[in-house]
């Protein structure tokens, strides 16, 4: 993906957490050694609102839950680099956890790619779904 295209993405992100501000916490929902997917929600215990998946990942530092500041952008793609012929991003969530408070960087993941889907993911089997809903994956 090119850097233009990456801001854009991330840009996106921002906008449609600011519409939905009762989204302040974000955890990661799965790992599997390259593709990364966080959730972010309001409330984990009936579904997630957000899934933001990092491609090719490189690296990963911080909390596997934490809640964003509201005060800044949730996320900013800072910088890019090429590795083995890959172009990777550096990926920045802003957090409130108080012992990340002094840390410039926060939560930060290196990764080629970046996408997002905005589907309310339930975790529980209602009477019918409506659009843009669907079941997590472990209830079916």
């Amino acid at each position: 993906m090119k850097y233009s295209r990456i801001e854009n993405i991330v840009s996106q992100i921002n906008d449609f957490l600011d519409l939905k501000f009762d989204i302040s916490s974000f955890t990661v929902l799965r790992f599997d050694g390259e593709n990364l997917i966080i959730a972010g929600s309001f409330d984990f215990c009936y579904y997630h609102n957000v899934e933001i998946k990092f491609s090719d990942v490189y690296f990963f530092s911080g909390d596997f839950d934490w809640t964003r500041n509201d005060n800044t952008k949730a996320m900013e793609v800072e910088s890019e680099f090429a590795y083995q012929n890959s172009r990777r991003f550096k990926f920045v969530f802003n957090t409130d956890n108080v012992h990340y408070s002094n840390d410039k960087e926060r939560i930060v993941i290196w990764a080629s790619a970046i996408e997002y889907n905005t589907d309310t993911v339930l975790y529980h089997k209602p009477d019918k779904l409506e659009k843009g809903q669907r079941l997590a994956d472990w209830l079916k």
